[in-house]
C-alpha cells in the first residue's frame, strides 16, 4: 500500500511541481504588495531597502523519470568503468574508490578529489560581491563577480558591512524566507560570505554557518557584530569530516539556542563537490535536523547542465563561473536525484522551481527522519 502510494506520487511530481510553482509565485506576488521589510537603518532589516523585491518566475522542476531519461543519454558508452543509473538519474560507481563525473567513473586516486578540501579551499575563498537581481525572469549582476575573503578581511568592519550590504539580493525569495525563519534554528552549509543567509539571522533567525575557508567565517561574524545581530550567529570552520561532526556534536551540546536545528540551507554550496563526499557530509548534518524541519537548496538543474553540453562535472565552469580560479566541480540537481542522495534519510518534496527555465534550481523538502524502507 505504502509503496504503490509512493509511486503514484512520483508519476504527478509534473502536476504537483508545477502547482506548487504557481502557489510560490503566487505567494511571493502578495510579498511585494506586503513589502515586508522596509529599511529601519543599520541595525534592523536591510531587505527591503524601501522598495518592493524582485519577483521569481519560475517554471516547474523535472520528474524522475525525465531527469533519469536525460541523464543515460549522456553517459560514455566506451568509458572502462561504466557506472550504474538509477530511476531518478543517480548513478553510482562498482566501488568506493571511484566517482561518478556525469559521463563515466573515475579513479579517486590521483584526482583533485583524493584531496578534497584541499581542492575546496583553493577555489572557495573566491566568493561572488556583485549585486544580484531578478528582473523579468532574467538574473542582472552589477559590480564586480568575485573577490578573495582574503583580501576583504583586511578591511575595516564598517567596510566589510557596506560591501555584504551591496551584494544581498533583494528577492521575494529570500525577504519570504526571512520572514518564516524568524526564531528558527539554522544550519547554512558552504556559506561564503552568506548574501543570503546572513539576511535570515539579521531578521530574527539563530544561524550556524559552515564553510571550508576561515576568512569567509570571519567576514560573517564582523558583519553580524557591526549590524548589531552577532549574538544570532555563530560560526564553523570544517576542516575534516570527523572534525566537522565532532564540533557539531559540541555545538549542539553547548548552546540549545541554535541547536537542534529547524532548517538546513545549501545555497550553491552543496554540488560542488562529488555526490559521493556530499552524501557522507549530509549524514553528519543530519544528526542535527528536527523531524519536519526543512532542507533547502539552490543548485543547477539537469537542462542547465545538457544546455552546455553535458560535460564532465570535473569541468565546474559550465556552472557559469566567471572566477578567476575555475569551480573545480559542478553536477545538477533535481529533486528525486537530491532526495536519494539524502538516503537512508527521508524527505518529501514541498516545492521545487527553475529560474528562467534553466538557471538555478531552488529545492524545499520536508525531512521526515530516518525510517524503514518500505515506507518509501
Amino acid at each position: 500500500m505504502m509503496m504503490a502510494k509512493g509511486h503514484q506520487l512520483r508519476r504527478n511530481r509534473n502536476t504537483i511541481g508545477l502547482a506548487c510553482g504557481l502557489f510560490v509565485g503566487l505567494l511571493f506576488g502578495m510579498l511585494i504588495g506586503r513589502q515586508l521589510f522596509p529599511s529601519t537603518g543599520s541595525s534592523g532589516s536591510s531587505t527591503g531597502a524601501g522598495r518592493p523585491p524582485e519577483l521569481f518566475i519560475m517554471s516547474p522542476c523535472l520528474s524522475d523519470a525525465e531527469a533519469a531519461s536525460l541523464q543515460l543519454k549522456h553517459l560514455n558508452k566506451h568509458a572502462k568503468h561504466k557506472a550504474t543509473c538509477d530511476d531518478v538519474g543517480l548513478c553510482t560507481c562498482e566501488s568506493d574508490e571511484y566517482y561518478f563525473d556525469g559521463k563515466e567513473c573515475l579513479a579517486f586516486e590521483g584526482s583533485p578529489w583524493s584531496t578534497m578540501f584541499r581542492t575546496l579551499r583553493k577555489k572557495w575563498h573566491e566568493i561572488p560581491v556583485s549585486k544580484e537581481e531578478y528582473k523579468k525572469g532574467k538574473i542582472v549582476h552589477t559590480g564586480s563577480l568575485r573577490a578573495f575573503s582574503d583580501d576583504l578581511v583586511k578591511r575595516s568592519d564598517r567596510d566589510i558591512a557596506k560591501q555584504w550590504q551591496s551584494q544581498a539580493p533583494h528577492d521575494t525569495f529570500t525577504d519570504f524566507y526571512a520572514s518564516i525563519f524568524k526564531g528558527k534554528k539554522i544550519l547554512d552549509i558552504g556559506s561564503g560570505m552568506a548574501r543570503q543567509t546572513l539576511q535570515f539571522a539579521q531578521n530574527g533567525a539563530h544561524v550556524t554557518f559552515c564553510d571550508v575557508v576561515p576568512t569567509n567565517l570571519e567576514l560573517i561574524r564582523r558583519t553580524a557584530n557591526y549590524l548589531g545581530f552577532g549574538h544570532r550567529v555563530q560560526t564553523i570552520l570544517i576542516e575534516d569530516l570527523q572534525t566537522f561532526d565532532e564540533d557539531l556534536a559540541a555545538h549542539a551540546s553547548a548552546d540549545s539556542s541554535f541547536f537542534p536545528l529547524d532548517v538546513i540551507t545549501a545555497f550553491g554550496s552543496m554540488h560542488h563537490a562529488p555526490r559521493e563526499f556530499i552524501q557522507k557530509e549530509v549524514n553528519t548534518l543530519l544528526k542535527h535536523l528536527k523531524v519536519g524541519g526543512t532542507w533547502l537548496q539552490l543548485a543547477y538543474p539537469l537542462k542547465r547542465w545538457i544546455d552546455y553540453g553535458a560535460p564532465s562535472f570535473n569541468v565546474g565552469g559550465w556552472g557559469g563561473d566567471d572566477g578567476v580560479e575555475k569551480t573545480p566541480w559542478a553536477e545538477w540537481y533535481e529533486p528525486g536525484k537530491l532526495m536519494r542522495n539524502l538516503a537512508p534519510h527521508k524527505f518529501y518534496e514541498k516545492w521545487c522551481g527553475i529560474i528562467n527555465k534553466k538557471d538555478f534550481i531552488w529545492i524545499e523538502l520536508t525531512y521526515r527522519g530516518t525510517v524503514n524502507a518500505t515506507m518509501v
